[in-house]
């Protein structure tokens, strides 16, 4: 049976060990907030 060798195979193997683990924080500005919503009205035309 033939395997697939190419290199930096070990780097794509242990990518996850290398990264660095932090968690997702909330940051309160950057929710979304409907009365800062500019509306566009989009029409679309069909030829």
């Amino acid at each position: 049976m033939s395997t697939l060798q190419f290199k930096g195979k070990n780097i794509i193997r242990y990518h996850h060990l290398a990264v660095s683990f932090h968690t997702l924080d909330e940051v309160p500005e950057l929710h979304f907030q409907p009365e800062k919503v500019f509306y566009i009205s989009l029409q679309v035309f069909k030829d």
